[in-house]
């Protein structure tokens, strides 16, 4: 992406550079006004009726084209109305391009007008040696309108002898030309201000990002060393979050200040008179505890995920590891209601499929989010067997936390 930018920039820099605008110099449309009187007076000077138009002809000049829209009604008005569809009409539909430069100006409206011509009409109008001389002309115009200012009598202008020459008109009046200077805004206009800004624009903005990643990626590598030099236990504290609950239990159950808890809590149980207190119990203890509280019922099995509307019983099981939900079968073995258990895998892995295995046989209260640590039973969903699938009669509501 960074390479395309500069090649842009460079094009467009190039581009208006090179490209002298001659349509903001002059008025082009008189330009090919001035064509193509030229080549009807061609085409037509042996007609019997040009008497007519001659003195039109006299008065197209480049300085003074005849507009073509005026000269229309004057070959209608002379009986030229043939000559006016099928030749002034074509050539009058020509398109400049502003983008032609004062040097390939002439040749390439030229090129144009002969891409719009019949050999026929070619013929009729002489129009090799025509274009040379039409050619010629509108260089000379372009050369006087773009090129040169003129100081008259011979004023002069301030400037060092070869920034100016002197030249001779017709009425034998000295005239000044004055050549523009390498810091010159003569030739100065929108696109070739555009054409230095935008790259001057683009740069800066491309040397600002770069900064900007730079200093990213060494914050990144930063932080990946900190990382490296903290020890392992620091480490899985710092990520407690994504810990499953076998290592937290570890963690928990090695832990100093744990420990001295513990043995606080039972010097102070040994000291009461009235022993009340039910034994203080390791984490590990604890864990193991937990699952037969809320599942005292020997029947109790476990299944991975719902197939939209049912669990399979083939796929039962009576340990809760890879599973998602644990099922409670009541007395009459043909219902049994169920719960969603997050002990048969990490929480993550859980959230991150919730369209396939969640959503099918819970509705949630809210939404998980990339700090969901847990999984609340608000209420048990129920099933029915009915031959090997327990159909879904009624979903779990559950909220994540």
């Amino acid at each position: 992406m960074r390479k395309i930018i500069i090649l842009f920039s460079f094009i467009l820099f190039s581009i208006n550079f090179s490209t002298a605008q001659v349509c903001d110099k002059i008025n082009c449309e008189d330009v090919k006004n001035f064509i193509n009187v030229k080549i009807i007076e061609e085409t037509v000077k042996t007609y019997p009726n040009v008497k007519s138009l001659e003195e039109y002809f006299k008065k197209n000049t480049l300085a003074t084209p005849l507009n073509y829209s005026e000269f229309a009604s004057i070959l209608n008005s002379n009986n030229f109305s043939e000559t006016r569809v099928k030749l002034g009409d074509v050539i009058n539909s020509i398109k400049i391009k502003p983008e032609y430069t004062k040097e390939e100006f002439a040749s390439k409206i030229m090129e144009e007008v002969a891409s719009k011509l019949s050999e026929k009409q070619k013929t009729a109008c002489n129009f090799g040696s025509l274009k040379i001389k039409l050619i010629n002309d509108i260089d000379t115009y372009l050369d006087e309108k773009i090129t040169d200012t003129f100081v008259e009598d011979g004023t002069s202008t301030g400037q060092d002898s070869s920034d100016v020459v002197f030249k001779q008109t017709d009425s034998n009046q000295s005239v000044v030309v004055e050549k523009p200077g390498f810091f010159s805004f003569s030739n100065l206009n929108l696109f070739t201000l555009l054409g230095i800004l935008l790259p001057l624009i683009l740069f800066f903005i491309l040397f600002k990002n770069t900064n900007e990643l730079y200093a990213k990626n060494e914050r990144r590598k930063k932080d990946i060393e900190e990382i490296k030099q903290t020890p392992i236990s620091n480490q899985s504290a710092y990520n407690r979050t994504q810990m499953s609950m076998s290592e937290f239990e570890i963690l928990l159950s090695n832990s100093k200040v744990f420990r001295e808890f513990h043995e606080a809590v039972e010097n102070i149980q040994k000291q009461s008179p009235v022993n009340v207190q039910q034994p203080i119990v390791s984490i590990n203890q604890a864990s193991n505890q937990a699952p037969i509280s809320s599942s005292n019922n020997s029947n109790v099995f476990y299944i991975k995920s719902p197939v939209e509307n049912y669990f399979s019983a083939n796929y039962s099981s009576p340990t809760k590891e890879n599973t998602l939900y644990r099922f409670f079968p009541k007395p009459n073995k043909n219902e049994a209601e169920y719960e969603i258990h997050t002990e048969g895998g990490r929480i993550d892995d859980i959230i991150s499929m919730v369209e396939k295995n969640i959503k099918p046989a819970c509705d949630e209260e809210n939404n998980p989010s990339n700090n969901t640590r847990n999984i609340k039973i608000l209420k048990k969903g129920l099933v029915s067997l009915e031959g090997d699938k327990w159909i879904i009669k009624q979903k779990a509501l559950i909220r994540y936390e």
